[in-house]
């Protein structure tokens, strides 16, 4: 129930219509990892930045409209600024609504986004929400020594 209501705030404070959303992710597989994920997996440890939304490239677009008619526009990238780097197979859109929360929407050319979301740089954000629960691929390593 806690991790539950966890990820009913993190959606609030996205502006993110949770049944919606959750119907878009069973239709196209879209998933959400990252420090959201953490968040959800670690209650009161990790404040997530952004929002972090894979998705395979051919339900990429059904994904953004979904975010568009959410309130969020697509940022142009800053000349010089840093880019988070999700791994070789991937595109990447940020994306902002009016009161700045962040989603990062991602998209791989892999056959699923598990794929690319297990070549993720560190075991401990290898962790994902799905339309129907939330996946931990490495349960047994402690925070603390990560």
């Amino acid at each position: 129930m806690e991790m539950y209501e966890t990820l009913r705030h993190l959606f609030n404070r996205f502006q993110l219509d949770w049944k919606v959303l959750r119907a878009i992710m069973v239709t196209t597989g879209a998933m959400i990892s990252g420090s959201a994920a953490l968040a959800v997996l670690h209650t009161g440890k990790f404040v997530p930045q952004d929002l972090d939304i894979y998705v395979t490239s051919e339900n990429f677009a059904a994904v953004l409209l979904f975010l568009q008619e959410q309130g969020y526009e697509v940022q142009m990238p800053e000349i010089g600024a840093t880019k988070k780097v999700y791994g070789d197979s991937t595109v990447t859109l940020t994306l902002k609504n009016r009161g700045r929360e962040k989603i990062d929407l991602v998209a791989t050319t892999e056959p699923h986004v598990v794929h690319a979301i297990t070549r993720f740089h560190s075991t401990c954000v290898m962790n994902f929400i799905t339309y129907y629960s939330i996946v931990c691929l490495y349960p047994e390593i402690r925070m603390d020594d990560a």
